[in-house]
């Protein structure tokens, strides 16, 4: 009975080694679980953390300048615009003070200077027609 008492604690003994080594196994499958998760945060943190906010930034940045000097060919673009339509304005402008400057002071100029002329003259002819009409009334 002895043996078999010895046989039995033996095999409880193999039992608990066996367990042992399966709770060893569990904590080491553990710690290569940890370091794997310490070398993704790794990862994480130090490559991706730079690519994210080193390359990103300036990806930002360039996209920012980008965003920048798209308003700025539109807000070119736009003055340019305004410009034209400047121009535009100052050529009817001066199509305008051609037809002033041409037609109008033509006409201002000869008619209203003969009209001119004519009111000037009128009151000399009336003059001259009645010194003439006294002339002929006396000698008459």
């Amino acid at each position: 009975m002895d043996y078999r008492q010895r046989h039995i604690d033996s095999m409880d003994c193999r039992e608990s080694h066996i367990d042992s080594v399966d709770y060893r196994q569990k904590h080491m499958d553990s710690l290569d679980y940890r370091q794997k998760h310490i070398d993704a945060m790794d990862y994480r943190n130090i490559d991706s953390m730079d690519y994210r906010n080193i390359d990103s930034m300036e990806y930002r940045q360039s996209h920012i300048d980008s965003e920048t000097l798209t308003q700025w060919i539109i807000d070119s673009v736009d003055y340019r615009q305004k410009h034209i339509d400047s121009l535009d304005y100052r050529q009817k402008h001066i199509d305008a003070m051609d037809y002033r400057n041409i037609d109008s002071m033509d006409y201002r100029n000869i008619d209203s200077m003969e009209y001119r002329q004519r009111v000037t003259l009128t009151p000399w002819i009336i003059e001259r027609v009645t010194l003439t009409q006294w002339i002929t009334d006396r000698n008459t």
